[in-house]
């Protein structure tokens, strides 16, 4: 059974918040809905245009009949930005040992 478009729109879709290494300012997305992000200088910027994308994804989705998945709030992934040099110096103890997801796992 289909839900309703407001049920969609009105769901908290979890969010990740990146730096623009290539053009500067920050990048949002949603890793639930495939290709919905946004952008923008600071990071309520990017935020806000986020949450826009997401209305209009929604939207052109549920129109289009097009399979809009749950929000996923519980999925085991963590994303970690670490420096170089920390993720260098345990390279060759994982290589060696176990892998990065089991040595976080561990910590």
């Amino acid at each position: 059974m289909k839900k309703e478009l407001d049920y969609y729109l009105n769901a908290a879709y979890p969010f990740t918040v990146r730096p623009d290494i290539d053009d500067g300012g920050y990048i949002v997305d949603f890793p639930d809905l495939r290709y919905c992000v946004g952008t923008g200088d600071t990071t309520d910027d990017a935020i806000k245009d986020a949450i826009t994308a997401k209305e209009e994804w929604i939207r052109a989705a549920y129109e289009d009949n097009i399979s809009i998945p749950e929000p996923d709030e519980y999925n085991g992934r963590i994303s970690l930005r670490i420096p170089k040099s920390l993720h260098r110096s345990h390279l060759c103890f994982m290589l060696k040992w176990l892998s990065f997801h089991n040595f976080i796992q561990l910590v």
